[in-house]
């Protein structure tokens, strides 16, 4: 395109024309460019443009005026678009299209169509008061010169000795004019001080022509005042020849290829944040000074900065400066490189020294992301984005960045940064905020802790790169103190850390307190939050991930640790030291690299690293590498285990966050528990890739709120049951499970739910809290659906899968530690709660082996594999399992395998002692494949066995069938009105106040345990070669406290002991066999509920069975008498209810069935100090009414 002249626009409409035969067609692209001449007043020029842009201004402007009708030539989709015809027509409509267009006033002043001609540049190209007359630009140029070289009037070039080229340009760049080289930069030496310069050499006639007088007389007169300043490059003196104008500036290490700012930021691509706040202060500080003089610089960007030999920068390049502009005065020349135009000189509008503020922020920008802020390819969009795109911050800034960055980059020039006063870092308000920090530190004690930790640092022999010291910081106590640095504390954590870093370096220099810390960079400050104030902006819900790059404020979270890996090394610090050893940085502590948070290890440490000072390669010094701990934690919302109680609802996809904890904090957190973490959020840079991960500052263990309360339904039962210690609970587990089974059935089953659910809690630290529970039955589906039923009271709940992880598993870790990560399994998941095994019959043999080595130890056992994972060695960890394991077992299963249902010696007659022995252990063979698929020691590791059975065949399954039919047809309705109904909230209610309830031992209750547990060992030590480990007691233990929690209460009475024994002794005898202690095989639930009358009858049936308790201790436990009290007045004769041995009578048919064992009295056998002969090991519970009578008889 043609030069422009320049010219003042005119209020006519623009005559535009397409021209035949000047097209360019470009066949390799396969695309046409047609040349569009534009006339306005006395002025022309031409633009191209491809069919493409024109189809783009028509979408354009159809859809903003609809009514005009516009129209183009279509697209040709097939054919040649290069037919002369083709080309012809598409011509004629372009050519009708643009004219049509610039026609009507309010479409020819359309800001696009402006654009598409190029109306606004060409008609602007610089301010009017820069033209002169060409006499006058003469005289002008020749003033400069002398104006220039009063001292060096007797230069010429051949004083000097150029060297080569160090840099080439032009003057009154715009991005829409083709350029001509108006002058070269040379290394030139001068012969006779064989000094280095850098010569500036200027055309005289490319100047003319172009008319660049005033651009170069404006950077003769900055380059006079730049000699003052640091950060300016300087003038010694200029000269000239018939064609050429010389200015002779000072050499910057080298010239601008190895000392160009924009040379080092494309080869590293970004700097860190440190060196960038280093050179914006400085270019800061150059700018500030030029706007002292008046002077608006126009066209800062990385080509114009220069590093000198000790790394400050240079700034270079005056040709687009404008004089006389003070903060009040404005200019509207259209000048300035295209990724760096601020939004008002693009609109036109008259503009101040606000510019070089946005260009500094395009520049920091720029170092820190590696590209302009609105960059992009194509010009006119990147316009666009400048004047309408929002600024959005990549990852990896500061607060304190982001904030500088929004100021400086405000699209709306009065209200930028800089617009009412001069951009400066007043020093004053840092060294308030410094004592403020001091005056903290004073009164929180923190300054007498540094004193002490730097004693440990005080050893002759260790000597490292970094010292680290804790500081806990109270966000409330600071804000009393000074509240700017509270918030700097709070928004700000990294710009705070770099404020305790200054003081705490001052105290440790002026008190002396450690020899070796010689710069400030070896101070390793950590600030320990306290706490958070509690507001929205200080909290993060793991449920509604972040999903924009805002400020990385401090916030706390809480949720579930599902992952973590082993304790790893990190690297803390390190030095590095230059490899020029004529640079200053060859030695001493001047490059420290200090972890921050988020950064990898390769951000700390690696090999590419260069000399701030001289650019060299820097080398790090490896004995003084200080490592610290690391451990990855994968955290995720409580409510993800939702996804694992087979009780979602609905779909939804949860996201764990990874957490960092260095040093102190490794191994604070457990897989499987609940914790609020305190950290600062973290962008975590892996190319191509980037990481959103927290670096925790505080760990504290977490419970969430449930409700505590009972409902009145609930609280109107525990009135009505007050006189009998048995009946509440035996109405609460009567009625429990009304959406899966009819009351009445499976009542023992429902109270060990409910004795479980309520003694397995959320804050259990020891494994005897815990209740395990299996269940031994011939129909696992109604059974697996009540579990599941009664798993949803608890406060964790998990269902395993048999094709899941049941304890832990591991894969590689994805974030660069090197390690193995460890994810935890269903029972681990279920950490303070219940986990959900299902049939044991899906289970393998090794998978049943395992089970049963963690319900033995409690305890998971994890092997890493070295070489598989990156380690030096095989690695072993421990974790232990804090759970409550329920499980099914199908009895059927055996039946099946032994071919036979029923036992052939039953209705047979006795005669003998012998064939009574051997009618015993018939039955315990029996009960023995009642068991079913479970392994004996399998069996023996669960606390609880429990074997349900229908007890009354085809009534209950009856019983059953309607229950089920008649909710499926009225769901909602009540089905029993007559009986009591209690919600499934409220006995979620119940359980969740019952696990709160702290409860002691009565000496009655505890003198029951003891006995029971002592007698019980020596009869089946003895008679039976089983021996009753101390995990026995505990099972009671629990049994009896849960019992005690049910019931509301706080003291455990000796009937929670005796519900305790009995259930203790059913699953006993059920896995050994009976003993000298039987007891009907339903004990706890010996007849029907319905009504008040079963109540009563239950009542008196316990009581009984409170008394053989008694008996039985006071016979098998020796010195049971003296601290057991029986409650009958029999003291020093025998026990009553003990019923002499009488001649063997045995009936010929034995009837089984509870329906005829309801009344049938539990006895012991023997005397006091003997026990039983009889060998029997397991019984069925449908014989064990008839073990009864044969014992009866067996003396």
């Amino acid at each position: 395109m043609p030069a422009a002249t320049k010219m003042e626009e005119q209020p006519g409409l623009p005559n535009v024309s397409i021209p035949c035969h000047n097209e360019q067609r470009d066949k390799k692209k396969r695309y046409t460019v047609y040349k569009v001449i534009v006339n306005v007043g006395q002025q022309e020029w031409f633009v191209f443009r491809r069919y493409a842009e024109f189809d783009k201004l028509y979408n354009t402007l159809r859809k903003q005026f609809p009514s005009m009708n516009l129209k183009i030539p279509a697209k040709r989709i097939f054919g040649d678009n290069f037919e002369p015809e083709f080309i012809k027509q598409r011509r004629a409509g372009l050519h009708e299209f643009i004219k049509r267009i610039v026609s009507h006033p309010q479409l020819c002043n359309q800001p696009d169509v402006r654009a598409f001609l190029l109306m606004d540049k060409m008609q602007n190209f610089s301010d009017a008061s820069e033209d002169e007359d060409d006499k006058v630009i003469h005289i002008f140029l020749h003033a400069l010169v002398l104006m220039c070289c009063h001292f060096y009037f007797s230069a010429k070039p051949t004083d000097f000795d150029f060297l080569k080229v160090i840099g080439k340009g032009s003057f009154g760049k715009c991005s829409t004019c083709f350029l001509f080289l108006v002058m070269q930069v040379f290394l030139a030496k001068r012969k006779h001080d064989e000094k280095y310069y850098a010569v500036k050499v200027l055309q005289k006639k490319v100047i003319l022509n172009r008319k660049e007088q005033k651009h170069i007389m404006a950077e003769r007169n900055v380059l006079l005042k730049n000699v003052k300043h640091p950060f300016l490059v300087g003038l010694h003196y200029s000269f000239q020849t018939t064609d050429k104008l010389y200015f002779v500036l000072d050499f910057v290490n080298g010239g601008e290829v190895s000392s160009l700012l924009f040379f080092h930021l494309q080869k590293e691509r970004t700097f860190p944040e440190p060196r960038a706040k280093f050179y914006i202060a400085e270019i800061a500080s150059a700018l500030g000074y030029l706007h002292s003089l008046n002077i608006v610089y126009r066209d800062l960007k990385p080509e114009n900065i220069l590093l000198d030999h000790e790394g400050h920068i240079i700034l270079t390049d005056f040709g687009l400066c404008k004089e006389g502009i003070s903060q009040t005065d404005t200019t509207t020349t259209f000048c300035g490189t295209p990724e760096y135009l601020a939004p008002e000189v693009l609109r036109k509008q008259p503009y101040d020294n606000t510019v070089d503020w946005w260009c500094l922020g395009s520049v920091l920008y720029e170092m820190l992301f590696g590209l302009p802020p609105f960059y992009s390819r194509d010009t006119h969009e990147m316009y666009e984005n400048i004047l309408h795109k929002p600024l959005v911050m990549r990852p990896g800034a500061s607060s304190t960045a982001w904030s500088l960055l929004q100021g400086l980059l405000e699209k709306d020039g009065p209200h930028r940064l800089g617009s009412r006063d001069d951009f400066v870092i007043k020093m004053a308000g840092i060294l308030s905020l410094k004592e403020s920090v001091l005056v903290y530190l004073d009164k929180s004690g923190g300054l007498q802790k540094l004193a002490e930790d730097c004693k440990t640092y005080n050893d002759p022999q260790q000597i490292e790169a970094v010292y680290r010291f804790c500081i806990s910081v109270n966000p409330s106590d600071v804000i009393e103190v000074d509240p700017v640095l509270g918030d700097c504390v709070l928004c700000d954590p990294i710009g705070a850390t770099a404020l305790f870093q200054s003081v705490c370096f001052l105290a440790i220099k002026t008190l002396s307190l450690v020899e070796k810390i010689h710069t400030e960079s070896q101070v390793n400050v950590i600030l320990k939050l306290t706490h958070l104030p509690p507001f929205p902006e200080y909290t993060l819900d793991l449920c509604s991930f972040p999903r924009g790059y805002g400020p990385m404020r401090p916030v706390t979270m809480e949720g579930l640790v599902i992952a973590m890996t082993r304790v790893t090394k990190y690297t803390q610090g390190a030095r590095f030291l230059c490899i020029n050893d004529d640079c200053s940085c060859s030695t001493g502590f001047h490059h420290i690299r200090v972890h921050a948070p988020g950064a990898t290890e390769s951000a700390t440490v690696r090999n590419n690293f260069t000399c701030m000072i001289c650019s060299s390669p820097l080398k790090e010094d490896v004995k003084f590498r200080v490592l610290g701990d690391k451990q990855l934690v994968e955290l995720i919302h409580v409510k993800a285990l939702n996804v694992l109680s087979a009780h979602q609802q609905s779909s939804f996809r949860y996201q764990s966050v990874t957490l960092f904890l260095r040093d102190e904090l490794c191994n604070s957190m457990r897989i499987g528990q609940l914790y609020r973490v305190l950290g600062i959020p973290a962008h975590v840079h892996q190319w191509p890739s980037i990481t959103w991960s927290v670096e925790a500052n505080s760990v504290q263990p977490w419970e969430p709120e449930y409700p505590h309360k009972v409902s009145a339904s609930f609280q109107e039962l525990l009135k009505a049951t007050a006189g009998s210690p048995w009946r509440f609970s035996a109405i609460v587990a009567h009625y429990f499970g009304l959406d899966v089974a009819p009351p009445g059935t499976y009542n023992t089953l429902k109270l060990s739910l409910l004795l479980s659910l309520v003694q397995t809690r959320a804050d259990a630290k020891d494994t005897h809290h815990n209740l395990d529970l299996l269940v031994v039955t011939t129909d696992t589906l109604i059974l697996d659906r009540l579990m599941t039923y009664s798993m949803s009271l608890a406060c964790r709940g998990v269902r395993h899968q048999a094709s899941g992880e049941m304890f832990a598993s591991l894969s590689r870790d994805e974030h660069g530690a090197g390690t193995a990560n460890i994810h935890a399994g269903s029972a681990l998941l279920a950490t303070g709660g219940i986990c959900m095994l299902g049939d044991l019959g899906c289970y393998k043999k090794d998978r049943l082996d395992a089970i049963q080595s963690v319900l033995e130890s409690s305890t998971v056992v994890v092997f890493i594999p070295g070489k598989k994972y990156g380690e030096d060695a095989d690695q072993q960890l421990s974790f232990p399992v804090h759970c409550s394991f329920w499980a099914l077992a199908d009895a059927t299963d055996a039946s099946r395998r032994s071919g036979r249902a029923d036992c052939t010696l039953l209705g047979t007659a006795v005669n003998s002692i012998l064939e009574i022995r051997q009618l015993l252990d018939a039955l315990s063979l029996l009960s023995e494949q009642e068991m079913g698929p479970v392994p004996m020691q399998l069996a023996d590791a669960f606390g609880l066995v429990i074997q349900c059975r229908d007890t009354v065949g085809e009534q209950a399954l009856l019983a059953q069938t309607i229950h089920t039919l008649q909710q499926a047809v009225q769901p909602g309705k009540p089905l029993y009105p007559s009986c009591w109904e209690f919600s499934t909230q409220d006995y979620h209610e119940l359980v969740a106040h019952a696990q709160t309830l702290q409860v002691e031992l009565s000496p009655g209750a505890e003198k029951i345990i003891h006995g029971y547990y002592m007698a019980s060992r020596r009869v089946r030590t003895q008679s039976q070669g089983v021996k009753m480990s101390v995990a026995s007691i505990k099972l009671l233990i629990s049994l009896a406290e849960a019992h005690c929690k049910l019931c509301l209460r706080s003291q455990v009475q000796e009937e929670d002991a005796v519900i305790a024994v009995l259930l203790c002794e059913n699953s006993v005898t059920l896995k050994h066999g009976a003993s000298a202690l039987v007891v009907p095989p339903d004990a706890v639930f010996p007849c029907d509920l319905g009504d008040v009358d079963g109540l009563h009858k239950r009542d008196k049936t316990l009581d009984e069975l409170h008394q053989t308790i008694l008996h039985f201790i006071y016979a098998y436990a020796p010195g049971a008498d003296a601290r057991v009290s029986c409650r009958r007045a029999s003291s020093a004769a025998e026990p009553a209810g003990l019923e002499r041995p009488g001649p063997l009578k045995l009936p010929t048919t034995v009837r089984t069935g509870t329906g005829t064992r309801t009344g049938c009295r539990a006895v012991i056998h023997g005397r006091p100090g003997a026990i039983s002969t009889v060998h029997s090991k397991r019984l069925s519970s449908s014989h064990r009414g008839a073990l009864t009578d044969l014992k009866n008889c067996i003396r």
